[in-house]
């Protein structure tokens, strides 16, 4: 409000208001007043972008005078079935940690190599297939092997698959010498271990 002065008729009288001079610049804001510190300031960047940037990120133009805010951040999904999502405070789109959802979307561009998760399994015996396999034996899966567990013990046997097996015996018909092991790729066009019209497409 400007300096107050003393009049001896009138008493004491408002001084001259501080007008702030404009210093030009439209990006740092308004010219004022500020009384606690006694001085002209500037009321600061005129342009906000209310603080979540996937709204789009917004800058101050000295040039045109204006605020300009850039495009709002669009996510599109992953691979593995992952979701996007936009932070807030970056603007960057990031995945949203849901995970994979078991499926090799091989059209969408999910891989072995890009998603082991969904598109890779350990392969594994398959009980109930008719072959005596590694892993497999009349006890886990008497279904595929043959034996005979009771009785006199002379007559006992139980077939095994895999190596060190007993697929030697010709009381184990279709029993599978070899070891299984390794991983099924989906994508590779070999329908194998636990793969399936769900699982791999």
């Amino acid at each position: 409000n400007g300096v107050e002065e003393c009049d001896n008729s009138a008493g004491c009288l408002t001084g001259t208001p501080v007008t702030c001079a404009d210093d030009g610049l439209f990006c740092n804001g308004v010219e004022e007043c500020d009384e606690a510190a006694q001085q002209c300031v500037s009321s600061g960047n005129p342009c906000s972008d209310g603080g979540d940037l996937c709204n789009g990120f917004t800058s101050c133009n000295e040039v045109s005078d204006q605020c300009e805010t850039t495009a709002p951040v669009v996510c599109s999904d992953s691979t593995c079935g992952l979701q996007q999502v936009c932070n807030s405070s970056t603007g960057v789109c990031e995945d949203d940690g849901t995970g994979e959802d078991g499926v090799c979307d091989v059209a969408s561009g999910e891989d072995c190599a890009t998603c082991p998760n969904d598109c890779t399994a350990p392969i594994q015996a398959q009980c109930g297939n008719g072959v005596c396999e590694s892993g497999e034996d009349c006890l886990s899966c008497a279904a595929d092997c043959n034996g005979v567990t009771g009785g006199k013990p002379g007559n006992r046997y139980c077939c095994a698959g895999g190596q060190g097996g007993t697929c030697g015996d010709s009381r184990c018909d279709l029993c599978d010498p070899t070891s299984i092991g390794g991983s099924s790729c989906c994508g590779d066009n070999v329908c194998e271990g636990s793969e399936s019209f769900v699982t791999c497409p």
